[in-house]
């Protein structure tokens, strides 16, 4: 049957053999004349077999098929095209890549992007005579412009390598521009790794490229932004000390995404240098720059590190700059960790005084304390041992009418947990008084646990059923059946008969819990 041949290649294609694909592309070459008509008529066949020449990099054969089907009257569309022109990327003959596109032309079909930059990646591996393949690509990235084709990846990178070669300085400037926009748009997607690949393509690219993006305002703004995010300190420093060879308008906006992502892995030293370098760029430091060194200070949790959260406050109070909520925070918790508790306590003084003052004149005094900020002043109650300091900190907020709830619960810091509950009466929201309850199980403090439960009514009353049963597990698993008691009558006492719980394996006997087998 004519047709056999053309299911047998599409048989090998499918089971990805390569050269039995290619062996019986070349028995149809040889074959009848009613065979090669049969496989003309089978367009997936031809597909598939463009596609292998393709991936073997067979652009003689690629083209030859061509001419086969095009004497055979064969339905050609833009794909078989791109297919042979992609195949003479692959080995650079852009000579044939230019000669398929122009007879595509000269058939009626329109080339589309794929085509036209399988075209220009072909012309920009040419190993013969790469001047004149340069300039003739010239030629199709004009007509790309003309007719609005954008540009993939690949395709902006041969072309910029192509206006290189040519040396035409004004288009390779547009192609740096468009891959300073394709920069902007996955910024905008947040695709922080492609971000920094064009960054990098841009950082290799030479002077012309470091001009085009340092005049690029959208550019350079998403390029710190991703170094920020993706805590790469290095990168944001790195390019601060290449724009400083160019006419670039830098902003404090941009050192502060640099000093941001020395903020994130605990560089302090060089966020300091950063601001430094920021003043001498005749640039004044806001209270977002200060703010964010002195996050970088907290996060490094060094005595070091707290002699210089102090020396930046200095600076702000000797130059005027406000230090606003998330600097207070970033301060104490850097005097906290770096064992300067009297500096913790005098901002903590300093930031009532100002909240009081808010509160009188009528405007809301979390502008100055806030719940994270008390929260990290107990913290530095606890690592001292300071109860009555704690429980006059707790007074100060309940004055200002600043709520601290702990919303999460780490089970390493469950006697903080405690300390907070105890001396500042620190509220538990159902799923913290749950996790702090597992914690404590964990470490086989049940006194506590019994204290929790007659504290936390409310975390632990109706309808958080759910969250009971999380507590009061590994209670019922260490046999800790007395402590457990009064959280499921505290609990069944609230709830209505649909709402009552029992705990797996466990029976209330004699008013109390007991294994189940184990209440006679």
């Amino acid at each position: 049957m004519p047709g056999r041949l053309s299911a047998r290649l599409c048989a090998s294609f499918y089971s990805n053999r390569p050269k039995d694909v290619m062996r019986t592309l070349r028995l149809i070459e040889k074959s009848c004349e009613p065979v090669k008509s049969a496989f003309a008529k089978h367009t997936r066949a031809q597909l598939f077999a463009l596609q292998t020449c393709k991936e073997t990099r067979d652009s003689w054969r690629a083209l030859a098929l061509l001419k086969l089907l095009d004497k055979h009257r064969a339905k050609l569309d833009v794909d078989h095209y791109n297919m042979a022109i992609d195949a003479c990327a692959g080995v650079g003959g852009w000579r044939d890549a230019m000669e398929t596109l122009k007879q595509m032309k000269s058939k009626g079909f329109q080339p589309d992007e794929a085509t036209y930059n399988s075209v220009l990646h072909a012309c920009a591996k040419a190993s013969k005579k790469p001047v004149a393949a340069a300039k003739m690509a010239t030629k199709v990235i004009k007509e790309m412009q003309d007719q609005k084709v954008s540009f993939s990846m690949e395709g902006r990178q041969a072309a910029i390598f192509l206006s290189a070669q040519a040396g035409m300085v004004n288009l390779e400037r547009r192609m740096w521009l468009m891959e300073a926009d394709a920069l902007c748009t996955e910024a905008n997607l947040q695709n922080w790794h492609k971000v920094l690949e064009i960054l990098g393509r841009i950082e290799r690219g030479g002077n012309l490229a470091k001009l085009v993006l340092s005049q690029h305002s959208d550019g350079l703004l998403h390029a710190f932004n991703a170094c920020k995010q993706s805590r790469l300190p290095f990168r944001a420093l790195a390019m601060l000390h290449w724009l400083g060879r160019f006419p670039a308008k830098l902003e404090p906006v941009h050192f502060n995404f640099a000093i941001g992502a020395c903020a994130h892995v605990g560089r302090w030293v060089d966020a300091q240098a950063t601001l430094q370098l920021m003043k001498a760029k005749g640039l004044s430091p806001d209270s977002k720059s200060y703010s964010t060194a002195l996050q970088a200070c907290a996060k490094a949790k060094r005595p070091a590190s707290a002699d210089a959260a102090a020396d930046l406050l200095a600076q702000m109070r000797r130059l005027g700059v406000p230090l606003d909520l998330f600097g207070r925070f970033a301060a104490i918790n850097a005097f906290s960790h770096g064992g300067r508790p009297q500096d913790v306590f005098r901002l903590w003084l300093d930031s009532v005084r100002l909240a009081k003052a808010a509160k009188e004149g009528g405007d809301d005094p979390r502008l100055f304390v806030n719940a994270r900020i008390g929260g990290a002043v107990l913290a530095a109650c606890y690592s001292i041992g300071d109860t009555e300091m704690a429980q006059h900190v707790a007074r100060q907020l309940a004055g200002l009418g600043v709520r601290l709830c702990l919303e999460k619960h780490d089970g390493a810091s469950v006697d903080k947990t405690l300390f907070f509950s105890r001396c500042a009466q620190v509220s538990l929201d159902g799923h913290g008084a749950a996790a702090l309850v597992v914690g404590l199980a964990k470490a086989k403090q049940f006194q506590d646990i019994a204290a929790l439960f007659r504290h936390s009514e409310d975390s632990l009353a109706p309808p958080n059923s759910s969250i009971l049963m999380q507590s009061l597990v590994p209670l019922a698993v260490a046999r800790s059946t007395r402590v457990i008691t009064a959280g499921m009558v505290n609990y069944n006492k609230n709830a209505t008969p649909r709402q009552h719980i029992s705990i797996p394996g466990f029976v209330i006997f004699a008013g109390r819990i007991c294994p189940r087998g184990e209440a006679g």
